[in-house]
């Protein structure tokens, strides 16, 4: 039997801020809410295209592809919060605000300020739960 020290191998025991997929559990008002924002992304883009498509002189020309690459670049997002990528709430919220925008200059009023209820919403079902909450788990 040998006799001789079992060399000292370091090892990282400190408890890491994000951990791996596998450990982390998403709440499910999360995953509805990713869900939803994933399809009404995309019954959003389909509903542009037909109305914008049926009445092509009441908007711009540049409506249509605004709305598909917005509701594209949403969707994308979404699936990034899926992934636990802290950058899909960032691209969220960029996407309210260029949609502001582009309602503005649309002179759609009524719905300029509508995107960010959403993004409102997703902040706060990445913040509820005790131990699953999405916002301390993003990466």
């Amino acid at each position: 039997m040998d006799n001789s020290p079992t060399p000292n191998v370091p090892q990282d025991i400190r408890p890491t801020a994000n951990p791996p997929l596998s450990q982390k559990s998403r709440h499910g008002c999360l995953t509805t809410w990713l869900i939803l924002i994933i399809i009404a992304n995309i019954t959003n883009m389909i509903i542009s295209s037909v109305t914008i498509s049926a009445n092509p002189g009441d908007y711009y020309q540049w409506a249509l592809p605004a709305q598909i690459v917005l509701g594209i670049w949403a969707v994308i997002c979404a699936l990034a919060l899926f992934r636990w990528k802290k950058w899909g709430f960032y691209g969220f919220l960029s996407a309210a605000v260029v949609l502001l925008i582009l309602n503005l200059i649309s002179q759609n009023y009524l719905y300029s300020f509508t995107p960010f209820i959403s993004v409102i919403i997703l902040y706060a079902v990445l913040n509820i739960g005790k131990d699953n909450k999405g916002w301390p788990q993003m990466e």
